[in-house]
């Protein structure tokens, strides 16, 4: 068998279990730090069930792995009722694992089944008043369906991403196909017209299915991402973030991608290494 090709396998068998290393890494307990990014946050009255309404801060929020703030990303909010202290140690866990799995922890059942949400105001009453755990797998399809259309479209405004972020707390706890801005477990009951009809925009594309005009946006087209939530251990002592990344545009994994891209180039400096050899002893 040629060389080069050896050396290929070789090289790929150790790159495929260091890349198998970091992903056992990504899954183990990390802490998140303020990352280098300025938030995109604005605060707006709302109001949870039967609370009162308070002003809210809302959006999508930078944070890096490393205290450095290096490589930052943006992450939306999960857990509306409760704070974020950074820095904190997260466990991270698939988004569909998260919503749709029916026990342990963490997850959406867990941390809407814990306080403050088994409050009575907020999580026993069936009205479509009360702000409580919904349909796993609707929560689950709507989010998505939420991040492929408008998830860039967030971040285009500070307006936009409050907006999104209310969005993605109606999903988790409204009536599916009732989301509103003004009805409904979760209400805005400010004054910013603006910000209620971009909020009622996201909201009613979801409940019909419809993204060809969102507050006067194209938003058609789709992107696919790998979602990854960011749950604060133990769940509920801080922020409950989700975090995503576009998946590769061939649909090969990213791990994959880099794999092969690195025996490929391993191979072809051998082979020129080898060239190189040959006119030296000629």
């Amino acid at each position: 068998m040629n060389n080069t090709i050896i050396f290929a396998k070789r090289l790929g068998l150790s790159l495929g279990l260091a890349a198998l290393s970091l992903v056992s890494v990504s899954a183990q307990a990390q802490t998140l730090y303020d990352g280098s990014g300025t938030n995109k946050t604005d605060s707006y009255s709302v109001k949870f069930g039967t609370r009162d309404s308070a002003s809210t801060s809302m959006g999508a929020l930078s944070v890096s792995m490393n205290s450095n703030q290096n490589n930052s990303f943006w992450v939306y909010c999960l857990d509306p009722l409760t704070g974020t202290n950074l820095p904190t140690t997260y466990q991270t866990v698939g988004l569909e694992n998260f919503v749709t799995s029916a026990s342990g922890s963490p997850t959406y059942q867990a941390l809407f089944s814990a306080s403050p949400y088994n409050s009575t105001s907020l999580n026993t009453s069936s009205d479509s008043t009360s702000y409580k755990m919904r349909d796993k797998t609707q929560v689950y399809n709507n989010l998505v369906e939420l991040y492929s259309h408008a998830y860039v479209d967030s971040l285009s405004s500070t307006q936009k991403s409050a907006a999104f972020q209310y969005a993605i707390w109606s999903i988790l706890g409204e009536d599916p196909g009732r989301y509103s801005a003004t009805s409904g477990g979760l209400q805005h009951t400010g004054s910013d017209l603006n910000f209620r009809a971009q909020a009622e925009a996201y909201l009613t594309a979801v409940n019909n299915n419809s993204w060809s005009l969102v507050n006067g946006a194209v938003l058609t087209a789709t992107t696919s991402y790998t979602y990854t939530v960011y749950a604060s251990s133990p769940l509920g002592s801080s922020q409950t973030f989700l975090a995503v990344t576009p998946k590769p545009p061939t649909g090969v994994s990213e791990p994959t991608s880099a794999l092969l891209a690195a025996i490929g180039l391993a191979a072809i400096g051998l082979s020129r290494r080898r060239k190189a050899l040959n006119k030296s002893a000629a």
